[in-house]
């Protein structure tokens, strides 16, 4: 990704945001203990394991914390189309500020940018 300088602020061009190298979307959970979760990818039975969610939390919180991760892919998705179909144009400071956390959001889900460190 290719950087450059807004406001004396460091950042990526909207345009280069890389395609992120996850397993593809939709996930989805289900209950696999008393106190855990399995996200997956594809359907229950035929599916890619992603994340289990079996830590001593009660069981509420890692119900949340699976739908969460379950809808990683679909929030990287919007994140990167709202990033990318802002125009230029209409950007202000305010919303530079917004674009640089969103940035920085999609950067840390899809990896540092090829020859950078994260």
């Amino acid at each position: 990704m290719d950087k450059e300088q807004h406001e004396g602020r460091q950042h990526y061009k909207r345009e280069t945001i890389v395609k992120a190298q996850h397993t593809p979307g939709p996930w989805a959970f289900s209950k696999l203990t008393s106190h855990g979760y399995v996200v997956y990818a594809g359907n229950a039975g035929t599916n890619t394991g992603i994340a289990l969610t079996t830590e001593n939390y009660s069981s509420k919180r890692n119900a949340t914390n699976a739908r969460l991760i379950a809808a990683a892919p679909e929030l990287l998705a919007s994140l990167q189309r709202i990033v990318n179909g802002i125009p230029e144009e209409v950007i202000d400071t305010h919303i530079r500020n917004l674009l640089d956390g969103a940035e920085a959001a999609i950067t840390k889900a899809v990896g540092a940018p090829p020859g950078e460190t994260p």
